[in-house]
């Protein structure tokens, strides 16, 4: 039988990178740059946490998770105060991401991004027969984001902007103030602007748009436990809006959309500062020693705080990603990135950095 499917499916191919990542079965003699994860692995805090979980957590269906709205509220006290209601869940921020289009998209509904950037999102976009438009940041000033031509691009017939912060690929952070422009320009029209801060747990909390939550109702943050906190496993994500949007987020997402033992790990995370600053710390250190040791492949704009980054080879006929492979580095290739081709790879920087500094001492020699 033919299955009665939306036509925007029907013709939907999925790009996403994480489908196509082709990692070999036997990772002992791969060096691991591909996954976005904190390459650190997770909090004390958690390890003790997981040892008292309860045991009501397994049995039961999740309560509201008021302890870890709590928790959250705590992270962001210093910056801004946060009521219950700004908080909602997610099955990992995508689940989020997949939750929010669905409250704003039809087909033909316009989205305004900038890319490179998270490809996830704009497959969902796609998938409800949706447009995706973007500023394209270019190779001249080395992918760094542009806000003035940013804004050219903005009227009033979008439904949604969607900003990531820090950029998934490039790991460049975009500063708040910048944000704050995009969403007071946006307001203007009525347009509710997303701001995806999956890896936000690596840059201060100051240039988070969550501070502008309580002064701009049109602007929506998502964040998640798997980059900076460690706990991918746990699929865990939240999201920070005003009352009012969460009233129609919640009429779509399932009150159980994160377990009882994923919100005991994730508020026990929440509450070791020390292991965030940490993680930082290290990533900023391996990150400027890798980059430190590179002289002819091009490093994209980025932040040395965040773990990812986004290299490129000189010649653009070269698959960079197959040349780290064959020296036992694994990352992801430019390719399905829009604005990005196969001679470049987001890589994110792995606890042992000295076999992928020679990887590219091998591949450099070669240029």
């Amino acid at each position: 039988m033919e299955y009665k499917l939306r036509e925007s499916i029907l013709n939907f191919c999925k790009s996403s990178y994480a489908a196509k990542n082709n990692v070999p079965q036997d990772l002992s003699n791969f060096t691991d740059c591909s996954s976005g994860i904190n390459p650190f692995g997770f909090s004390d805090e958690v390890r003790k946490a997981i040892q008292a979980i309860p045991p009501k957590s397994i049995n039961l269906y999740p309560e509201s998770c008021i302890g870890l709205k709590g928790a959250i509220a705590e992270y962001w006290r210093d910056k801004i105060s946060l009521k219950y209601g700004n908080i909602a869940f997610g099955s990992g921020s995508i689940d989020i991401i997949y939750k929010i289009n669905k409250l704003f998209l039809d087909a033909n509904s316009r989205v305004l991004g900038y890319s490179p950037q998270f490809v996830d999102y704009i497959d969902d976009v796609k998938s409800y027969g949706g447009i995706y438009d973007y500023y394209l940041m270019t190779m001249e000033n080395k992918y760094k984001f542009n806000l003035q031509l940013f804004l050219e691009k903005m009227n009033k017939n979008y439904k949604l902007i969607y900003i990531d912060n820090p950029n998934n690929p490039t790991g460049q952070v975009i500063p708040i103030s910048a944000i704050e422009t995009i969403a007071e320009k946006a307001q203007k029209f009525g347009i509710c602007v997303v701001v995806d801060e999956a890896y936000g747990d690596f840059m201060d909390n100051a240039n988070s748009a969550v501070t502008l939550i309580n002064d701009y109702d049109n602007v929506a943050v998502i964040r998640t436990f798997s980059k900076g906190l460690g706990l991918a496993g746990i699929r865990g994500g939240y999201l920070i809006a005003t009352e009012k949007l969460m009233k129609y987020y919640n009429k779509i997402s399932n009150p159980y959309s994160i377990s009882g033992f994923a919100g005991h790990l994730a508020a026990a995370a929440l509450k070791d500062i020390q292991f965030i600053n940490y993680s930082m710390k290290k990533v900023n250190r391996i990150k400027t020693q890798l980059i430190d040791s590179l002289h002819k492949v091009i490093v994209l704009e980025t932040d040395l705080n965040v773990p990812i980054m986004t290299i490129k080879h000189p010649d653009s006929e070269i698959n960079l990603e197959e040349l780290l492979r064959e020296n036992n580095v694994l990352s992801i290739s430019g390719e399905g990135f829009i604005g990005l081709d196969k001679s470049f790879v987001r890589l994110r920087i792995n606890s042992d950095i000295e076999p992928v500094i020679s990887a590219f001492d091998k591949i450099e020699k070669s240029i």
